[in-house]
């Protein structure tokens, strides 16, 4: 295949398409919980500052200061796999009691039971409030740094090394003697 301007143009463009329809995909996450280590969550995302967090050595409560518009009552459960071990779960229990509340208690690195049905770290959940079941339009991950080694996720790390590379693959590839662009 002859290498000419037009074919690295469009190539630049596909990649940038692809970047973007990926990143497109991302839902906006109500709360993120991050274990920091364990005696510190921190919380972000777009409903953060309406929360409290109380206790610490990795058992917490999280409290929100006001009710949430259009919901009566429910409790919910949610998990996701420790990082580094997938014996291990950071397991989650949201109480919401219409206008007397709403809390969430977590528990990091507790053994994983034939119950729990926990999401890969990071994960956003779409909380389900029983007894009714019926899915509510608030969302929830939980990212563990608590027990993190510092090693990037593999995953994205190949992916963003290969999305930068190419770009840089393809010019050298063009610079060598013999290989003309059009």
């Amino acid at each position: 295949m002859r290498i000419n301007k037009s074919n690295i143009s469009l190539l630049c463009v596909l990649a940038m398409t692809a970047g973007t329809a990926i990143k497109s995909q991302a839902i906006d996450i109500d709360l993120i919980i991050t274990e920091l280590n364990s005696n510190t969550l921190a919380l972000s995302g777009g409903d953060a500052s309406h929360w409290s967090i109380t206790g610490g050595n990795d058992r917490w409560t999280l409290t929100r200061s006001g009710p949430l518009d259009g919901l009566g009552y429910g409790v919910t459960f949610a998990s996701w796999y420790e990082k580094e071990d997938r014996s291990l779960i950071n397991s989650f229990q949201a109480s919401y009691y219409g206008d007397g509340g709403f809390t969430i208690d977590i528990s990091s690195d507790q053994h994983i039971t034939d119950d729990d049905m926990p999401a890969a770290d990071s994960t956003p959940v779409l909380l389900s409030l029983f007894p009714n079941s019926s899915q509510i339009p608030y969302s929830v991950a939980f990212v563990d740094k608590g027990d993190s080694s510092g090693v990037p996720e593999t995953t994205s790390t190949v992916m963003g090394l290969a999305m930068g590379l190419a770009p840089l693959l393809i010019l050298k590839h063009c610079r060598k003697p013999g290989i003309h662009g059009a």
